[in-house]
């Protein structure tokens, strides 16, 4: 979702634009008034005094430097996003900064782009309409799928082990997935070589409850626990990262405490023998060898 958006290519704007608004940085005064010139009228002066100290602090060096970078953009601002999910673009009808036609054209990077304007609103929408803007944003988020994209990965991970089938892992998986877990001595790379570990894995598992999950953009946190064949405990995190189609890219996860991570790569040596090489897991003969 955007608001009162710019063109990331730059809107490349005269120095007689530029010039005032890089100067307002430790000049109080001259941010309030600056401010008051895109609201739309009447101003509540609430809100302008909100405003206003968000860059009470802000040094001119700053302003200067953030201005710059804004007018100047970066090249990929002006392709189509590569983005392929839906996109909310929300501009103030009496923004004087932001144009129609500037709203319009970023909307237009977006294979699949919703474009409205915020009645009554000025160049901060969110402040002096907040609750169009909370209507706009509801409603947009309801229209979204259920099976969107990153919500797909996690689920598709979870019923996974709940199937304990190689193919239910690999459906859900981009075909250069990289994998790496504690009970590994390295890194695998592939989704046959990883669905075939984690059907194997999945199968160790006398019991298995996913306790709490997290999301921080395209990676998902999910904390377990576990018990392993003839009954020793583990627990865990599984830190999954997802593409914009929902495939799993990435996969880690971290299993404790150590003798039941030394368990359970063992036990993995021994279902996968045949099948993935040996020297991947833990080895008790080796070990004690060594």
């Amino acid at each position: 979702m955007l608001l009162s958006p710019v063109p990331l290519g730059g809107p490349h704007a005269p120095a007689e634009v530029t010039g005032p608004l890089a100067a307002t940085g430790g000049d109080v005064a001259a941010q309030r008034e600056a401010r008051r010139g895109l609201m739309a009228s009447p101003v509540d002066p609430e809100i302008l005094d909100w405003l206003t100290d968000l860059g009470r602090e802000v040094r001119r060096t700053v302003t200067e430097e953030l201005v710059a970078t804004w007018n100047t953009g970066v090249p990929e601002g002006r392709e189509p996003s590569p983005f392929p999910g839906p996109v909310l673009v929300l501009s103030g009808d009496l923004d004087l900064f932001v144009t129609l036609d500037m709203a319009t054209a970023v909307a237009g990077r977006f294979a699949h782009a919703t474009q409205a304007l915020v009645k009554g609103a000025g160049h901060w929408p969110h402040a002096e309409q907040p609750e169009q803007v909370s209507r706009a944003i509801a409603d947009f988020l309801a229209q979204m799928p259920a099976g969107a994209p990153h919500a797909k990965a996690e689920a598709g991970w979870m019923g996974a082990f709940s199937d304990q089938s190689e193919k239910s892992f690999g459906d859900n998986f981009d075909p250069d997935v990289e994998f790496e877990a504690t009970v590994l001595a390295r890194r695998v790379k592939g989704r046959e070589r990883v669905q075939t570990i984690l059907g194997a894995a999945s199968r160790l598992y006398e019991a298995l409850e996913f306790t709490h999950k997290g999301k921080d953009g395209d990676h998902f946190f999910l904390e377990w626990e576990a018990r392993i064949g003839g009954g020793e405990s583990v627990c865990g995190v599984t830190i999954l990262t997802s593409d914009a189609k929902g495939q799993i890219v990435r996969i880690a996860i971290h299993h404790r405490p150590l003798p039941g991570a030394l368990h359970f790569s063992a036990a993995l040596r021994k279902a996968l023998a045949g099948k993935i090489e040996p020297d991947l897991f833990y080895s008790p003969a080796e070990a004690v060898a060594a």
